[in-house]
């Protein structure tokens, strides 16, 4: 009798054992830059990935890679400054590739199998990932840089003829377009009914999502090419080319500091546990207090800081132009590891089910794991 239970709970073990190992990844349904309409960078889903000991696959390209990888139903999506728009399975084969007319800095925003995305040659798609057909196609006067919000079905960008829109998501119509003073690398931030966004001119742009009328206009001093971010207490994150990392409130522009680094600043900042985190071309990573804006520790790579920043757990990565990725312990800004590329990291990696993705100026693309 003793024997029969013992054997029946060494078979329920193992059983227990097997359902474990084969837990079914769950893979999301929709893809956004930088994970949520806020840009924060933040994969509240993702354990801190501690450590890196192989390449578990990768990818040569004819170009460099700026585009952040989109995970979606077990297919990973990213374009290429080559034109092309990239679909692999999650273990690294290849299914197939979209060609366009030039070079994609975009990253998709990817909902019910539909990727919306632009290029430098000012086309932006609604391209079905099940067959690769086109849906329809937006011709803009000049590139789309920038990485599309979509709410409520209406499709948020801007291009580099100074113009910010709004599409129909179903049919690409537009529905209103804003005209700025200067070209538009900065993709957006939606906050309520607010959608945020900067220029080349310096300017931070808030409009209301349903019909593009200004709210405020904010001046920095110089090109604010990253996106902003925006923090869980209503406060708006940005960097410019004038050095300094702002922070403004999201309800009237009205400043609340402002952190000078030694150098341009070009990238998104992150936002995590009452800290932002950003790069500068001066070769420092900061982490900053949001409540007061002082300076909480500094990281020095070896290059320019040109990559935004991803976040997992307790650790931040991001890519240097000295061809490292790094990861962080946010706390103390102590080094976990560095994953070493054959060229600059610009893209903002991408976290899924314990691995990292990301691309190079190398030309490769990289899945890292543990």
């Amino acid at each position: 009798m003793i024997h029969r239970i013992f054997k029946v709970l060494l078979l329920s073990s193992i059983l227990l054992v097997i359902l474990v190992h084969c837990k079914k990844v769950e893979y999301p349904q929709t893809f956004r830059y930088r994970v949520d309409l806020q840009n924060t960078g933040l994969f509240p889903n993702e354990a801190a990935i501690d450590t890196v000991t192989k390449v578990e696959w990768k990818y040569l390209t004819s170009d460099w890679l700026f585009s952040s990888p989109a995970i979606i139903d077990g297919y990973v999506y990213f374009g290429g400054t080559n034109g092309r728009f990239y679909c692999f399975d999650i273990k690294g084969k290849k299914q197939w590739e979209f060609e366009t007319e030039t070079s994609i800095y975009s990253t998709p925003t990817i909902i019910n199998k539909i990727a919306y995305f632009g290029n430098m040659a000012g086309e932006f798609f609604a391209l079905d990932l099940t067959n690769r057909e086109v849906i329809w196609k937006k011709k803009f006067p000049k590139g789309v840089y920038t990485s599309p919000a979509v709410v409520n079905d209406i499709i948020y960008l801007g291009s580099q003829d100074s113009t910010f829109y709004a599409l129909d998501r179903f049919s690409g119509d537009e529905i209103w377009h804003f005209k700025t003073d200067e070209q538009i690398y900065s993709s957006p931030a939606v906050l309520d009914s607010t959608i945020y966004f900067g220029n080349n001119a310096g300017n931070l742009f808030a409009l209301n999502l349903s019909d593009g009328v200004s709210r405020w206009i904010y001046k920095a001093q110089g090109a604010i090419l990253g996106a902003p971010a925006i923090s869980a207490d209503s406060m708006i994150l940005f960097s410019s080319l004038d050095g300094n990392l702002y922070a403004i409130s999201a309800d009237s522009g009205i400043t609340y500091w402002t952190f000078p680094s030694n150098g341009p600043m070009s990238t998104t900042p992150a936002i995590a546990n009452g800290k932002a985190f950003v790069g500068s071309w001066d070769n420092f990573f900061y982490a900053i207090d949001l409540k007061t804006g002082n300076k909480l520790w500094e990281f020095k790579t070896k290059d320019q800081v040109m990559g935004s920043a991803a976040i997992s757990g307790n650790l931040v990565y991001f890519g240097s132009r000295d061809g490292n990725l790094y990861a962080l312990d946010m706390d103390s800004g102590k080094l976990k590891w560095k994953f070493k590329t054959e060229d600059s990291v610009g893209m903002t990696p991408t976290i899924f089910n314990g691995r990292i993705y990301l691309g190079s100026m190398d030309r490769h693309f990289y899945v890292l794991a543990k």
